[in-house]
Parts: C-alpha cells; sequence; structure tokens
C-alpha cells in the first residue's frame, strides 16, 4: 500500500512533464518503473536534470514514509549510447554505481548474450544440482518421481512462459532427467527400458505422467498469447501492439525482421492457438469469448436462437 503512493507520485512527475520515461516505440506509452514486492525498477532518460527530480521524488517518499533506499544495493545500467561525462554526473549526483549486467529480476538474467543456449545455462545448472546431490543416490523410485515432478521439471516453468527454448536444449533437459531416472554409475548411463515420449503419458496409458520440456514451453507460451489476446489493455500488450501490431490483430501479427526473443517466443504460442482454435459464427452479439482445450468457445445471450 505504501509503495502505491510511490507509484502515484513517479505517474504524477510523468504527467506534469517533471521527469521523462522511456518509449520502446515511438507511439507506445511511456514506461517511468515497475514495482514487484521489494524490488523496484525506474526508468529514465539519462540527463542530470530528469535524475535530479526522480531523486528529489524519492526523498519526499522517503520523508513522508520512513523508508530509506538502500544505495549499496541500487545501481545504474546505461544504454551503450550515454556519453561516459553523463555516466559519471548522474552516479555522482545518485549516488550509485554503474554496472554493464544489473542481473537478475524475478529469477531471470535483465541481460542476455548471443547464444541462447549459454543464457541459459543456469536453468540446466539448477536442475543438475537438484538431480546430483548425494542425498538423491539414497531415494526410492517413488521418491525420483516426486523430485521429478514437483522440482525438477518445476524450475523452468517460468522462463520457459516467457522465452521459446531451443528444441535441442529441451531434449538435452528430458535426456538429463531421463538418465536420472533409469539410474547412473561411474558416469555411464543405464538401460533406458521405456523411450520419454512412453514415459509422458499417463499412468494409466502405461506411463509416469512426465513433462515433455517442448511441448511444456509451447502450452505455457500459448497461455501468454491468451493473456495478449484477452487483455489487452495491459502495460505489456499495450507494448507489444505499439511496436509489432499497430493494427490491434494479435492473431495475424507477423514476427518482423528485428523481433526480440521474447516476441519471437510469443509468436509460437500464437500458433498453437491458431492451430487448435475455431470461429463459430452466431448472430453477431457475442458476449463472452473463452478458450477449453484449445478451443475458442463463445458465449451469446440465453433468448437469441443460433444454429
Amino acid at each position: 500500500m505504501v509503495s502505491e503512493a510511490l507509484s502515484s507520485m513517479i505517474h504524477d512527475g510523468c504527467a506534469a512533464g517533471f521527469i521523462q520515461g522511456l518509449k520502446i516505440s515511438r507511439n507506445g506509452p511511456n514506461i517511468s518503473h515497475i514495482f514487484f514486492a521489494d524490488d523496484s525498477l525506474i526508468f529514465m532518460r539519462a540527463n542530470p536534470t530528469n535524475c535530479a527530480n526522480m531523486l528529489s521524488i524519492l526523498r519526499n517518499y522517503c520523508r513522508a514514509s520512513g523508508q530509506v533506499i538502500n544505495m549499496e544495493k541500487s545501481n545504474c545500467c546505461f544504454s551503450s549510447n550515454s556519453p561516459p561525462e553523463v555516466k559519471t554526473s548522474i552516479c555522482e549526483l545518485l549516488g550509485m554505481r554503474a554496472v554493464e549486467n544489473p542481473g537478475a529480476y524475478l529469477g531471470l538474467p535483465t541481460v542476455w548474450g548471443r547464444s541462447k543456449k549459454g543464457a541459459l545455462q543456469y536453468v540446466k545448472d539448477r536442475i543438475g544440482g537438484k538431480m546430483h546431490g548425494w542425498k538423491n543416490l539414497l531415494l526410492s523410485q517413488a521418491g525420483k518421481e516426486v523430485l521429478i515432478k514437483a522440482v525438477t521439471q518445476a524450475i523452468p516453468a517460468y522462463p520457459m512462459s516467457v522465452f521459446k527454448f531451443p528444441t535441442t536444449f529441451c531434449r538435452e533437459l528430458d535426456s538429463s532427467i531421463g538418465n536420472f531416472w533409469w539410474g547412473q554409475s561411474n558416469d555411464s548411463n543405464k538401460i533406458h527400458w521405456l523411450s520419454w515420449e512412453n514415459m509422458g503419458l499417463a499412468k494409466i496409458e502405461g506411463g509416469m505422467g512426465f513433462r515433455n520440456f517442448s511441448e511444456f514451453n509451447n502450452a505455457l507460451l500459448a497461455a501468454q498469447g491468451w493473456r495478449l489476446i484477452k487483455q489487452p489493455n495491459s502495460l505489456w500488450a499495450r507494448i507489444l501492439g505499439d511496436k509489432y501490431f499497430p493494427d490491434g490483430d494479435v492473431l495475424n501479427a507477423k514476427k518482423g525482421a528485428k523481433a526480440s526473443w521474447g516476441w519471437s517466443s510469443i509468436m509460437e504460442g500464437i500458433k498453437v492457438i491458431g492451430r487448435g482454435s475455431q470461429w463459430q459464427v452466431v448472430n453477431g452479439r457475442i458476449l463472452a469469448c473463452g478458450m477449453i482445450d484449445g478451443f475458442i468457445l463463445l458465449g451469446i445471450p440465453t433468448d437469441v436462437p443460433s444454429k
């Protein structure tokens, strides 16, 4: 509730022209800040006057709320075209240090390299760390099943809902979990008595119900695409809309020549929605729209007959 006051102060400052945020596209919304729990990201044009005005807002907020900013845990990240003298003056003004990589935010790296597999290596390392601990040698098959389903296969769920993982990388993760399930000894794998595709079947069908990471990735991205369709007025939808589909038709949006990894990934989810959806023609009085098992369902008034 207290941080809402800070958010309102920043919004009012932007509306009055007191501070300037950033725009991803020319006609897109102005982005000034993103708050989550006790983490705060503030976006501004890199000029001393702008930063001094933001600092004034932060000081007023601290005096009113009793909260204090920890400058040692705060940092500034500049775009590559920012002059060195501007970086120095802003850092001295704010009392923060400049960094090339601000680290992770909500579990995801804020700066990605050119190699997708290299950027996602931390996911593979975390999964391997959970499976190859010394305590896991004492697990029964039932214990391994719980570890795989509740821990290791849940680790990449958040990044998979944002980015499309390379197919080869997903296969490596599936193979790593398969080796753990069937057992390893002296760095050699034991015989896999059932293919991973069959292991992904439900138990009633002879499988174990393990996830296929590639299919799981597509399902999560389809859910993001569906959110984009259902929440067109949300901030992230307006940002993507003004940049990639200004006509407002996300279902027929194009990837574009210089699309980001995030947008390219969402496009894969839109394709999944397109393959599993259908249009239903009624009398034009559509009240609601939903999706179940890949199908778009259209709700109509009960007093209107339809065929």
